[in-house]
């Protein structure tokens, strides 16, 4: 393989659509493939749990694994409340059950996350706490 060389940053910025989750993993495959050194790692929804994995060091095998059988429903119900549309507390515990209780300085790739207020409408980018 060949490797990559470049003495500028490289950051990897990952969308939304759950479908999208595959396709990350396989960007991630090609990047751990061609030796593509990732400085920096952000994402949105799918993107933000792709992220995740792998700023705390899950590889692209272990993603893949971990997200085949995964059937969204199960982990993501419809739950009116002020907080959004959608309860997550088992899509946290999937988080939680395989990084552990981690604070955003703990990754090893320095990692964001971009969410919006619904409140506001406005963006917000989650990368401390």
């Amino acid at each position: 393989m060949r490797i990559f060389r470049r003495k500028k940053k490289i950051g990897l910025a990952l969308g939304g659509g759950a479908v999208l989750g595959a396709a990350h993993i396989g960007v991630l495959k090609a990047i751990e493939e061609f030796n593509i050194p990732i400085s920096y790692i952000a994402g949105t929804s799918i993107g933000a749990i792709i992220s995740a994995f792998y700023a705390f060091g899950k590889n692209w095998e272990e993603m893949a694994i971990l997200l085949k059988g995964l059937n969204w429903l199960d982990i993501s119900r419809i739950s009116l409340s002020q907080f959004g549309l959608l309860s997550n507390k088992k899509l946290g515990k999937l988080i939680t059950d395989n990084l552990g209780d981690v604070s955003f300085d703990e990754a090893c790739i320095p990692l964001a996350m971009i969410a919006t207020d619904i409140t506001s409408g406005e963006k917000v980018v989650l990368k401390s706490g």
